[in-house]
């Protein structure tokens, strides 16, 4: 089978479950609050800050990927006292779902704890949930319930986000209202998950690598344009090499604001070091700002096209460009670097690893990571002749628009992938498609 559009086969009959978001199910299916079928659903612990490397593995929303997979590289060792370890120990089967996150894409996320993990001896952390079924659901048909469009998006309605942190508790969890069939089809359709995510998954996997090397060679030929290696230019040129002048020759340097103010919701977007990405600037996710405030930020710095941002701590030296007029303000630990010089030219040069390299030598050594406005102002640019410049960028751009193009279109398959797993689980668990002998083919 591909991963095209399918015609599923159908149950033969249906009934309306007098739920909105669930329709009708089919005709011997159930339904009903989730608080009904668990024998456990129990917040986690986080005990004391140990003296040395000994206590007890305490497992974190870090440690779960969004897919519901498990990815535990550093957890956490705590404290515990024998009360608190014998009430959170993991064991097999187990459903560890995340009840407290800034995030709506990790509140509600859910995993299922294997063999492996018991044999830890782990426990989980406070902001997680703890769910334990009774004999009417099987853990991997929960676990794929609370995975799909069905479940997330009751998860994410319940979620309490007056403090800026979403929260879920057991009340809330408990309402939710699940779908399930007898207990055959329950393993049937875990089976049937497992294998066609398990299929799906490898495929966005291998997509994504391709963007990976993709990405390679695009910084392969940023360094290339940087210092003109594999370009071609006219033969009388070929010979002459860049000169290395200070940022601060070539361009304005323009420092922020040292101030964190309050934000609003529908306000004048204000641009923080989350925001700079190494690509084109997008305000629409930024926090926002009362007018009062945006007028005492923009006395000291107001955005024109082609500048460009850079951060100076966090994901220091990422940058983004202005690509057109827009209304914002500088935020703390950001700066702006106006070009003097061609700013496509400047921005890509900024992405290679020549500047990377520069940026690594100065944080050497330093404890508080920061790039300092000197810093900024002392990176070294390769510029041009004019001629060989102007050679160099249309190479360039033909190029790199060649990748970016490719990288696009890889994107929106994996987009689409992705939507159709999400789709594929969802139609699953509430039987929109009977998929009984489909398990096994």
């Amino acid at each position: 089978m591909g991963f095209g559009m399918r015609s599923w086969k159908k149950y033969p009959k249906y009934k309306d479950s007098g739920v909105e978001w669930l329709g009708e199910i089919p005709g011997e299916w159930d339904f009903c609050f989730l608080k009904y079928c668990l024998m456990a659903n129990d917040g986690g612990v986080w005990g004391e800050e140990p003296h040395d490397d000994k206590g007890n593995i305490v497992l974190r929303s870090t440690e779960m990927k969004l897919n519901g997979d498990w990815k535990i590289e550093d957890p956490a060792v705590r404290i515990l006292s024998n009360v608190e370890f014998n009430k959170s120990k993991i064991f097999e089967g187990d459903l560890i779902l995340t009840k407290s996150s800034g995030s709506k894409l990790h509140l509600g996320k859910t995993a299922i704890a294997t063999k492996e993990i018991e044999l830890m001896n782990c426990c989980y952390s406070n902001f997680m949930q703890r769910l334990k079924v009774n004999s009417n659901l099987i853990p991997k048909y929960l676990f794929w319930f609370l995975n799909g469009e069905s479940g997330r998006e009751q998860l994410l309605n319940r979620g309490n986000t007056t403090t800026g942190l979403a929260n879920l508790n057991s009340e809330t969890i408990g309402q939710i209202i699940i779908a399930f069939p007898r207990l055959f089809e329950q393993t049937a359709i875990a089976s049937f998950l497992d294998r066609e995510t398990t299929r799906i998954d490898a495929l966005i996997e291998k997509k994504q690598r391709q963007i990976e090397l993709l990405q390679e060679k695009r910084a392969a030929l940023i360094s290339q344009m940087a210092l003109r290696g594999g370009f071609n230019v006219s033969n009388s040129l070929a010979s002459q090499e860049p000169v290395l002048l200070r940022l601060s020759k070539i361009s304005i340097i323009i420092d922020c604001l040292h101030h964190t103010p309050e934000y609003i919701d529908n306000g004048v977007p204000i641009i923080r070091i989350s925001d700079i990405n190494n690509g084109d600037l997008d305000v629409s996710e930024a926090k926002t700002v009362d007018l009062a405030t945006y007028q005492v930020f923009s006395k000291k710095y107001q955005p024109q096209k082609n500048d460009i941002l850079i951060s100076r701590v966090g994901s220091i030296g990422s940058i983004s460009l202005v690509k057109e007029n827009q209304i914002f303000c500088l935020g703390q630990n950001c700066a702006v670097i106006r070009p003097l010089i061609n700013p496509l030219y400047l921005f890509h040069v900024l992405l290679s690893d020549f500047i990377k390299e520069q940026i690594q030598l100065v944080l050497v050594g330093s404890t508080l990571k920061t790039l300092s406005l000197e810093d900024i102002k002392g990176l070294r640019i390769p510029i041009w002749n004019q001629e060989i410049l102007d050679d160099i960028i249309d190479a360039f751009l033909i190029k790199n628009k060649r990748i970016e193009n490719l990288i696009i279109k890889i994107s929106e398959s994996i987009k689409y992938l992705q939507e159709y797993r999400s789709t594929l689980i969802s139609a699953a668990v509430t039987g929109k498609i009977d998929v009984r002998n489909e398990a096994t083919a």
